[in-house]
């Protein structure tokens, strides 16, 4: 098991080393929040998510053209159906 003084970094010396230090912080930070706003923006995730649904679903139906137009072909005749059975 390491020790927190062993997983820190060795304290920076001088004042360029000390102002790098300060920007990578900056840079490790700004991209947390980039994360957690991203991961917090519900409808843009909705949305990306909806969108993937549709390519999959939209992929899949180009491989298997046969089922949509039998879905299609079954609807038709259910309607029909309920048609002729109404005006008998």
């Amino acid at each position: 098991m390491t020790t927190p003084e062993q997983n820190r970094s060795p304290a920076p010396t001088g004042r360029e080393a000390i102002e790098a230090d300060i920007e990578a912080t900056r840079a490790d930070l700004g991209e947390t929040v980039d994360a957690l706003s991203r991961k917090l923006d519900v409808k843009s995730r909705v949305k990306s998510s909806a969108a993937d649904t549709r390519a999959r679903v939209q992929a899949r139906a180009r491989q298997q053209p046969a089922v949509p137009a039998a879905v299609l072909v079954g609807l038709v005749v259910v309607v029909g159906l309920v048609v002729w059975r109404r005006r008998s």
